[in-house]
């Protein structure tokens, strides 16, 4: 089968090998929207897991008298977003 040269060939060659190229875009797409989808489940995770220990430590220090941890609480969470 010979290759076909003529400026319609090349028309549909040049469309395929950019409908490939979009393909493959979109693959890499997609996998970073999942990767960004698993870094944003993760850090729920830790937040909350942040936020139950602030309040555990709270909850022990209002038990002995300390004051409230509410401060460490934000610089936390701050550290977290930046």
């Amino acid at each position: 089968m010979q290759a076909d040269n003529s400026p319609q060939g090349q028309t549909i060659r040049s469309k395929l090998e950019t409908g490939v190229a979009k393909v493959g875009i979109y693959g890499m797409l997609n996998d970073i929207e999942q990767g960004v989808d698993r870094s944003g489940a993760k850090l729920d995770v830790a937040v909350k897991r942040m936020r139950k220990f602030i309040r555990d430590t709270d909850s022990r220090r209002n038990r002995a008298g300390a004051s409230s941890s509410s401060p460490l609480f934000f610089c936390l969470c701050f550290s977290l977003s930046s």
